[in-house]
């Protein structure tokens, strides 16, 4: 099916170069001229949901609610690390009795308790441990990735906790399944996310992950050893620098070369001694594979694992201070050594002025001025404790990110699960509707837990927008595979029992003053949802093919002349006769939502979705711009 004409094609690429080249948590008091609250409205509300939360899930009327709040008291409910925010992701089922945590997700909508809400023949995707066609048993990468899509679009969950949980483990830990076992960076992640719905201090989290087995298989220093009686060292320094570099962006700046990298990195590497991983052929399910014995916590004392091997993380340990980043790292065994670094770390000048760029880049912002610089350190200084989501909420809601030139290009995974959230009406949708992105991401780069980079981290959303092949990637899924975002009804049969799945765009989209689905102000609301300009951006063209697709479920060529569907037009042509009257005529157009009739629904929700994949081929989806 045709859905797009040229002319479309060549607006996208147009714009996408015009984008590219143009105390308590959440209530930091700063002077800094560029940290003084902005604007604040229902457009600020969604702009920050759209970037740091794929879009959330909250209803209109709590965008709207939200928009009336002091911006400080709106973010404290917007922005939270709980499992659950029922007011960013309200919860319709009893999916948040199971809570947030990717092991629990995992462990229900895998198993046939008949409290899982999932759709009984996608639960064998899900399984920790899967069997090949032998029987053989070994743990799924492939189940991690499901579960954290999954994820991502599930009201009554926190879609920004799991943005952030994405951003820790595949972009600034750079955790990655061809190393490391599936559990083990589930549990890193959990962890994380624990730690952060506890309110610890962002340095705290950091050193939960260099203290991860994760990390320690990582780089390989669960074998690092150190003899007290000999002073002899055996390991490497591999996450000795990293820990610096990629947890804290250090680099050596505030000491001499020689001192950075005999003192500062090979103290480290002995702090890193002592953290043997337990193993237990029983762990996940009896894995056939001896590989996927490993544990997801490590024990730092000496004692016996579950296969009767003594491990001796206490007596292997550099048990004396140690001289690192020019003070003295006290502990008695790593995981203690490595929290008092993480400590010291974190407020070094090196890491004051260069972590937090690293996080907002990384998040919100890809064209980070010199005054935008300023003010984002001036913000992380301010921030006492270093608390990551005092940060973010105080950034939010600043005109450090609501400014106008804020851009930040989405990289194929932010892009795609930020579609597939906001395509999403409920959990009836999210449960019943069988498809998932998680091929898009792969064929454009954005393979989780697998980062781009290695250690350096994930796609960015830079790499993204410079790379015509995935663009045409993303493009081309829109028009040839436009059935993944149209997809309005499947049949199928589960435990002898037939059912069918319906979209039903009814339950969101706002009716008109006239009590109807007018097509005019259906495709604004559309437009708002998905790209949340205030319809600064929703010009003739796109106004001309999103009330196209609504009114007749073709594009606008195509239902002006249907023998000369690739005619290309001008914004002037559109406001001009005879195409201004097919325009008016689409506009007025009432969709059939609620008939009484199925079929009838069934063309209205499918058009609805048309409207969407075109939108989400404009280059408004390919990333977000400031206020």
């Amino acid at each position: 099916m045709r859905i797009f004409q040229f002319g479309v094609l060549l607006l996208c690429l147009s714009a996408c170069d015009a984008l590219h080249h143009d105390s308590h948590p959440g209530s930091v008091a700063v002077q800094h001229p560029e940290l003084q609250t902005a604007p604040w409205n229902e457009t600020a509300v969604r702009k920050v949901l759209r970037v740091f939360a794929y879009g959330g899930q909250a209803t209109d009327a709590q965008i709207s609610t939200w928009a009336t709040l002091p911006p400080a008291q709106a973010i404290e409910q917007m922005l939270t690390f709980d499992e659950v925010n029922p007011l960013l992701s309200p919860p319709s089922d009893t999916t948040a009795k199971f809570g947030g945590s990717l092991q629990a997700l995992q462990n229900l909508w895998a198993s046939n308790d008949p409290a899982n809400p999932m759709r009984p023949s996608l639960r064998g995707i899900f399984p920790l441990l899967a069997s090949d066609a032998s029987g053989h048993r070994e743990l799924s990468a492939t189940a991690l990735i499901y579960t954290w899509v999954a994820s991502s679009n599930k009201r009554g969950l926190n879609p920004f906790r799991q943005r952030i949980g994405l951003f820790l483990t595949n972009y600034l830990m750079a955790v990655n399944t061809t190393k490391v076992r599936p559990p083990l960076i589930r549990g890193l992640y959990d962890q994380l996310m624990q730690s952060l719905a506890n309110d610890a201090p962002f340095q705290d989290i950091l050193a939960e992950g260099a203290s991860s087995a994760a990390i320690a298989m990582q780089y390989g220093h669960n074998s690092n050893t150190f003899d007290n009686a000999t002073g002899s060292f055996k390991g490497n320094d591999d996450f000795a620098r990293e820990f610096h570099q990629l947890f804290f962006r250090i680099n050596g700046r505030d000491f001499t070369t020689d001192y950075h990298e005999n003192t500062t990195i090979e103290n480290t590497a002995r702090a890193l001694t002592g953290m043997q991983i337990d193993r237990d052929p029983q762990a996940w399910g009896g894995s056939d594979a001896p590989g996927d014995y490993w544990l997801d916590r490590i024990d730092f004392g000496d004692h016996v694992d579950p296969m009767g091997n003594h491990v001796n993380n206490t007596a292997q340990h550099h048990g004396n201070d140690l001289e690192i980043l020019g003070g003295r790292i006290h502990g008695n065994n790593a995981r203690e050594k490595i929290f008092a670094l993480a400590r010291a770390a974190i407020n070094l000048p090196e890491s004051l002025d260069n972590l937090p760029l690293y996080v907002i880049s990384s998040l919100a912002d890809d064209n980070l001025s010199a005054d935008k610089i300023s003010g984002v350190r001036a913000l992380w200084a301010a921030t006492q404790p270093k608390n990551l989501l005092a940060f973010l909420r105080a950034y939010a809601i600043s005109p450090l990110f609501l400014r106008a030139d804020t851009y930040k290009f989405f990289n194929a995974v932010d892009r795609n699960i930020l579609i597939y959230n906001l395509n999403t009406t409920n959990n009836a949708d999210a449960y019943s509707n069988g498809w998932m992105p998680h091929v898009l991401l792969y064929q454009q780069g954005g393979v989780l837990f697998n980062p781009a980079h290695d250690v350096f981290g994930g796609q960015t959303g830079p790499e993204a927008a410079d790379n015509a092949d995935i663009f045409k990637l993303a493009y081309n899924a829109t028009v040839d595979n436009y059935w993944f975002i149209v997809r309005y009804t499947d049949k199928y049969t589960e435990n002898g029992a037939d059912f069918t799945w319906n979209k039903d765009w009814s339950v969101l989209i706002p009716r008109n003053t006239a009590g109807v689905f007018q097509v005019q102000e259906t495709g604004e609301w559309l437009w708002q949802r998905f790209v949340a300009d205030d319809l600064k951006n929703y010009g003739p063209l796109e106004r001309a093919y999103v009330e196209s697709f609504l009114a007749t479920g073709t594009d606008f060529g195509a239902a002006v002349d249907d023998a000369d569907p690739d005619h290309t037009f001008s914004a002037e042509q559109l406001q001009a006769e005879p195409y201004a009257s097919y325009r008016r005529a689409h506009a007025a157009t009432i969709l059939n939502l609620t008939s009484s009739d199925q079929l009838t629904r069934n063309i209205a929700n499918r058009n609805v979705g048309l409207a969407i994949d075109f939108i989400a081929a404009t280059p408004f989806m390919f990333a977000a711009e400031g206020n």
